[in-house]
């Protein structure tokens, strides 16, 4: 077996995410981006997915009031909305 990847050029105090053996690395996790997660997988594929945001689900995501007012950045949701 091929050895296992180093981490060696990550920053100090970093740590790996994974263990950097995938066969694709899918970008987002919208619709399109987990269908074709899915797709890759179910076909014996090692897929790596990631997302920018702190959910899933891309522009069709079900926010709460408290991510909905963080993502447009409206301050602190008021707490007599729930």
């Amino acid at each position: 077996p091929p050895p296992k990847p180093t981490f060696d050029w990550l920053p100090e105090g970093t740590e790996a995410l994974a263990d950097g053996e995938y066969d694709a690395i899918v970008l987002g996790t919208g619709l399109k981006e987990c269908v074709i997660s899915g797709l890759l997988s179910v076909k014996g594929k090692r897929v790596l997915q990631l997302d920018r945001n702190g959910y899933y689900g891309g522009d069709g995501a079900s926010l709460n009031l408290s991510n909905l007012f963080e993502k447009f950045q409206a301050g602190e949701a008021p707490s007599n909305l729930g």
